[in-house]
Parts: C-alpha cells; sequence; structure tokens
C-alpha cells in the first residue's frame, strides 16, 4: 500500500475518532433528558435522511443499481456491522453515559485496541508482531494513566454505568472486525446510507414504547445539539471510519481509538466542566506515542538495526 493512501487513512481514523469524542459529549448532555430509543432513532434517521438527499435524488439509478448488485454474505454483513456499530453500541454506551461521566466512558472505550488486536489474531488471522503488541501495550499503559483520577472506588451507581459502558466493548469491536471481513462493492457512503436506514427501523419499535413529547418543546439549542449528535456520530463518524479501515490493517486502526479519551477529555473539560489532571496529560502523551509506534512501517525498525 502506498504511504499517501495510508497517511490518508491516519488521518480519516483520527477523525473518526474525534467524530466519536463529540458524539460522547454530545450525548452526555442529551441522555439524561431525552428518551434513549428516542434519541437514538432521530440520530440514525437524520444520518440517513442527509445521506439519501445527497446520493439518491441526483442519481437515483445507480444507487438502487449498486444496492442491487450486492450479494447475500454483503447484506449480512452490512447488517451485522449496523447492528454492532449503531445499535448494541449506542444502547449501552448511552445507558452508561446517564451513570457515568464522558471522560470515563471514553477512558473504558479506548482499550478497545486489545479487543481488537485479540479479535484480529483469532477471526482475521492477522499476525500481531512485538511492534504491534508494545504500541498496544503502550496504549493501554497511557490509558490507565488517564484513569489515574477516578482511581477512587466508584460507587453502585457508577459501576452500573461503567458495566454498561464494558459491555459496548464487544459490539464495537466487532463493528471493526465486519469491516474487514468482507470485500464490499459499496461505496463508503452508500454503505453508511444503509446502516444509517437499519438502525432506524431497529429502533423504531422501541421508539413506540417510550413517551417522546419531550422532542415536540425541545428549543432550537436542543435541537442543534442533536443535530451535532447525529451527524457527528451516524454520518461523519461511519464515513471516516469506514474509508480509514480500508486502507490498513484492523489491529492498526483500533489504535487510533486511543485519541478518543484525549479529545472527550478535552472536549469535556472545555464543555462539561469535567477537570483534567497532570496524569491525563501524561497519558495522552503515551496514548499519542503509542499510535505513533504503531503505524511506523517495518522497514524503519529493520533500517535503524545497526
Amino acid at each position: 500500500m502506498k504511504k499517501l493512501d495510508l497517511r490518508i487513512g491516519y488521518l480519516e481514523l483520527s477523525l473518526a475518532q474525534i467524530c466519536l469524542s463529540i458524539n460522547i459529549i454530545f450525548g452526555k448532555m442529551l441522555a439524561p433528558v431525552y428518551p434513549i430509543a428516542g434519541l437514538l432513532a432521530l440520530r440514525f434517521f437524520i444520518g440517513f435522511s442527509i445521506i439519501a438527499l445527497y446520493l439518491v435524488l441526483p442519481s437515483t439509478t445507480e444507487i438502487y443499481s449498486e444496492i442491487k448488485r450486492m450479494r447475500k454474505t454483503e447484506w449480512v454483513i452490512l447488517f451485522l456491522k449496523a447492528v454492532c456499530g449503531g445499535f448494541l453500541f449506542n444502547v449501552l454506551t448511552l445507558y452508561g453515559l446517564q451513570y457515568t461521566t464522558a471522560t470515563q466512558t471514553s477512558i473504558v472505550h479506548s482499550t478497545l485496541p486489545a479487543f481488537v488486536a485479540l479479535f484480529s489474531f483469532l477471526i482475521l488471522k492477522e499476525v500481531l508482531t512485538k511492534q504491534k503488541l508494545f504500541s498496544i501495550g503502550l496504549c493501554v499503559f497511557g490509558i490507565l494513566l488517564l484513569s489515574i483520577k477516578n482511581a477512587a472506588i466508584p460507587d453502585e451507581s457508577e459501576l452500573y454505568g461503567l458495566f454498561f459502558v464494558f459491555l459496548a466493548l464487544v459490539p464495537a469491536s466487532l463493528f471493526t472486525i465486519f469491516s474487514k471481513m468482507i470485500n464490499t462493492s459499496l461505496k463508503p457512503l452508500t454503505a453508511v446510507m444503509l446502516m444509517n436506514l437499519i438502525n432506524t427501523f431497529l429502533f423504531l419499535p422501541l421508539m413506540l414504547r417510550e413517551e417522546c413529547a419531550l422532542f415536540y418543546t425541545a428549543s432550537v439549542l436542543e435541537w442543534l445539539k442533536i443535530f451535532i449528535y447525529s451527524v457527528s456520530g451516524s454520518l461523519l463518524f461511519f464515513i471516516f471510519w469506514y474509508r480509514g479501515v480500508a486502507r490498513t490493517t484492523a489491529s492498526t486502526a483500533s489504535l487510533f481509538i486511543g485519541i478518543t479519551p484525549i479529545t472527550t477529555s478535552l472536549f469535556a473539560y472545555c464543555f462539561l466542566q469535567e477537570p483534567l489532571s497532570i496524569f491525563e496529560l501524561f497519558g495522552m502523551l503515551s496514548v499519542m506515542a503509542s499510535i505513533f509506534i504503531g503505524t511506523l512501517q517495518p522497514s524503519f525498525f529493520r533500517s535503524q538495526k545497526v
């Protein structure tokens, strides 16, 4: 793979994690106020509508032909990606965010590199080199530093929230694995549109069981928050991650998940007034170092040998 393609992929993976951080921050603001199923159904419907207006209206025939060419295995993988990356991950994360902080949530989510590396080894048969294992270990070390300020024993409600956030790691890991399992003929935007549509239908039955009158009385500012929450999580994250993961391996892509606690901690400090400690700053540097080491080409290490 060309170096330029890799660098573009790394940039796209980084932007995906920044979008995820924005999504976590606005999810923290909205989850205590609005019913979760209704919020997520609205989020995915907004994401679907924006892409559909962009894609379908100018070239309906081309999009129809693209979808018609999909094989059964592609539909199965796409559905599993939608369930894991959309339905399960977001339900578990939003329930967890009601009982824990945005920073704690991002810290737990950032242990994903270890999970994805394990699944990549077991399912995709990717080789775990010493370089990759070292970079993952450095990433986990950085995340531990990020969590030092939260080292006090959490109360019962925090444990309840962290339990749901931790469970979200499994579908999030599988989402990355499924992204690498099959070479789809779909363009990234078409795949994201279909995943948003699938998740909209998955959440609609749950939405009908909730009291959603609060959405009718929401202010313009609240609707702006909902819009940013929807676009960052259901549109931009999927587009950047889908494109970025196609340019590299699943285990390398997982290292960029370490960006999430950095940007989330910074955003939480700025917008939610959550404190930022010196340990978190050192942890951020460690995570960034792990990404730098993990993305270096093996030829670099060979050239350093005496």
